[in-house]
């Protein structure tokens, strides 16, 4: 890592054991950090109703993130960026108050997909 100056920094889903973080120091030949962590919500059991309301352990690890360095900041788990949303919009927004409240831009797939939708249309 020496002489790496960007990091992205991988909230993970509590309990899986997710290969994005891999996939994407691959996918960058090492010229990106990554770093790794799991959010771990209180009697967490992947009900929707728990996954609604996760942005306080979200922002949590994010600022744990943000202290450590990291430039950007990556929720790749689908659920985790849409459930609890009636629309992409609000994902979106939930994205921007955590980048707000930690200082580091957050991204999620869902966001970054529709995103990329959105300047093909």
């Amino acid at each position: 890592m020496c002489g790496i100056n960007r990091i992205v920094g991988f909230l993970s889903a509590p309990d899986w054991l997710d290969p994005a973080p891999d996939e994407f120091r691959v996918l960058t030949n090492g010229q990106v950090a990554v770093q790794q962590t799991f959010f771990d919500p209180p009697r967490f059991d992947y009900t929707t109703g728990n996954i609604a309301k996760c942005e306080p352990q979200l922002t949590h690890g994010a600022r744990h993130f943000a202290s450590a360095g990291c430039s950007l900041i990556a929720s790749p788990a689908t659920p985790f960026g849409l459930i609890g949303h009636r629309r992409i919009s609000e994902a979106r927004a939930r994205l921007i108050r955590i980048s707000q409240a930690v200082g580091v831009d957050c991204i999620s797939s869902i966001t970054s997909s529709s995103r990329k939708r959105s300047a093909k249309a």
